[in-house]
């Protein structure tokens, strides 16, 4: 009877947990790493499509680790339309990151990088108003992109707010929204 009552408290006693890797970030405290699925929202409302009505722009982080991870970036108008999409691997967002004249940063540092990437994705800085500058001239490189009519309908609009975001190291995106496309379009690629 005591042998039945031990294995009986031994197979019932509660287990410990493992604790997941965890690492202090200064721009969202404790952040957990190395978890079974990260799905991490970022959103942000900003003026866009319209001067006078904010959209929402949103990036998605999913998959089973920081570094292999997938972002899903979407902005969804005032009026709740998809008007643009996109997605890449997270480590699109490394870039210029720590380290990069070693050959293997440690992995605390590069996910780090990557989470800071991540909150800062839709900072001020990155939209720029209006979209193109007044002196900017069309190159034959845009042809692929964006006809010259419509780019200059874009440049001649003062009122054109775009959106630059980097990925990789130097692949700069940048996107302007359409109304004659009702959708946010890409107008220009650099480097």
């Amino acid at each position: 009877m005591k042998f039945l009552t031990l294995i009986i408290l031994v197979c019932c006693a509660p287990r410990e947990k493992k604790q997941p890797a965890l690492v202090q970030d200064n721009i969202r405290g404790t952040v957990e790493l190395n978890v079974k699925e990260i799905r991490h929202v970022k959103k942000s409302a900003k003026f866009f499509s319209s001067t006078t009505e904010k959209d929402t722009f949103i990036l998605e982080l999913r998959g089973n680790y920081v570094t292999k991870s997938k972002i899903r970036f979407r902005i969804i108008s005032f009026s709740n339309e998809v008007i643009y999409e996109d997605q890449f691997d997270m480590m699109a967002l490394y870039g210029f990151g720590p380290d990069v004249t070693k050959p293997n940063p440690d992995s605390i540092t590069v996910e780090k990088h990557l989470l800071e990437r991540f909150e800062n994705f839709f900072n001020s800085d990155n939209f720029v108003r209006p979209a193109i500058k007044e002196n900017t001239k069309y190159e034959e490189i845009y042809n692929d992109i964006i006809p010259e009519e419509e780019w200059e309908q874009i440049k001649n609009n003062s009122a054109s707010i775009g959106f630059v975001y980097t990925l990789w190291e130097e692949s700069i995106s940048y996107i302007v929204y359409s109304k004659k496309m009702k959708k946010a379009i890409v107008y220009q690629v650099c480097c």
